[in-house]
């Protein structure tokens, strides 16, 4: 997706603290969520931003390799800025999220978190949204963990106090196409 900027590269990036992000993907702390991950594990956190929520889950566990992968990270201010007191296990990385299969091969990741990217993703048009969680759902190894949102009330306006993240496991016979459709669904603005 290279030339003209699209609408969700310009999205806000939203207050987003380690604790909350931790409750908002099912668990209730930090430490619940860090002990959960398996051993050596490689986590990604796709529209990470400028949130501090890997670098204190990468503190927390030096055996895994955790990545923040966001658009944003373009921006060498941005990129110096979020790096600062990095944990050696945590990389950061720029790229387009549409083009994650593109970069990494299939079955890279133990865990995949994303937070508010779908939905930023959904403003102008649906495609770039699927595209992204059908790469969510390559780049997951089998048994991984995928953890996409917020659910998206539809009855009420969206708030940044949106709802708790779909949480799934990739397991054998889950499609591709119904995993990016139930989550463009659910997460579209």
């Amino acid at each position: 997706m290279t030339g003209t900027i699209k609408v969700y590269e310009q999205a806000v990036t939203t207050d987003r603290t380690a604790k909350k992000l931790a409750r908002k993907h099912g668990f209730k702390s930090l430490t619940e969520l860090a002990d959960s991950l398996p051993k050596n594990a490689r986590v990604l956190d796709l529209g990470a931003g400028a949130s501090p929520f890997g670098r204190e889950v990468a503190g927390l566990r030096p055996d895994i390799t955790w990545v923040n992968l966001d658009h944003s990270y373009k921006n060498h201010a941005i990129l110096n800025d979020v790096g600062k007191n990095s944990p050696k296990n945590l990389e950061y990385v720029f790229a387009d999220a549409t083009e994650l299969d593109k970069l990494y091969k299939p079955q890279t990741f133990d865990v995949v978190f994303s937070y508010w990217l779908l939905p930023h993703l959904s403003i102008d048009d649906y495609k770039p949204a699927i595209e992204t969680a059908k790469a969510i759902f390559t780049v997951t190894k089998t048994a991984g963990l995928m953890s996409v949102g917020p659910k998206i009330n539809h009855k009420s306006m969206p708030s940044l106090k949106s709802g708790k993240s779909i949480r799934l496991t990739k397991i054998h016979g889950l499609d591709i196409d119904a995993y990016a459709n139930r989550i463009f669904a659910e997460t579209k603005l």
